[in-house]
């Protein structure tokens, strides 16, 4: 059986589309407080989503408004992630 090195120890040319992948699913460590704001920002769209699920009556619209609350939610998180720098 072939021994299988792990994928940061394996050589091969990445291709454009293996760079656009990586750029897309790379991993951002939270710092300073993008943690605390990551938490508020999610339990604010989630305390709308529940006024939304007793207030709205089950519908394409409501399941649409809900997909986009949850699409606002993720955008907010990434503009935090993606365009602060951490302080050295």
């Amino acid at each position: 059986m072939m021994e299988q090195l792990p994928i940061d120890q394996v050589e091969y040319e990445l291709t454009e589309a293996d760079w656009e992948i990586l750029k897309r699913w790379r991993h951002f460590k939270p710092h300073g407080d993008q943690s605390r704001r990551y938490i508020r920002i999610n339990q604010e769209t989630k305390n709308i989503a529940k006024i939304m699920m007793h207030n709205c009556p089950p519908s394409k619209e409501r399941s649409i408004a809900l997909r986009k609350l949850e699409e606002a939610r993720l955008w907010a998180n990434q503009s935090i992630m993606k365009n602060e720098q951490e302080s050295k």
